[in-house]
């Protein structure tokens, strides 16, 4: 999914891959807390159009 919005984008550094939680655990030594994580991509839309698109890149994928 990353490579292909990548392809589709003239800006690579405007795609974000959010990461899902649940998937740092064997990747930081540290234990992480999230307050909160978004359910589904729609959600993150949403929480997104709060938002300065332009502050953050154009591109958003939510990790289930």
């Amino acid at each position: 999914m990353v490579r292909r919005a990548i392809k589709e984008t003239d800006e690579p550094r405007s795609v974000f891959w959010m990461w899902n939680p649940v998937n740092y655990r064997d990747y930081f030594k540290s234990r992480i807390v999230f307050e909160a994580y978004p359910e589904n991509q729609s959600e993150v839309n949403e929480l997104l159009a709060r938002f300065s698109r332009s502050r953050f890149g154009s591109t958003y994928i939510f990790d289930p």
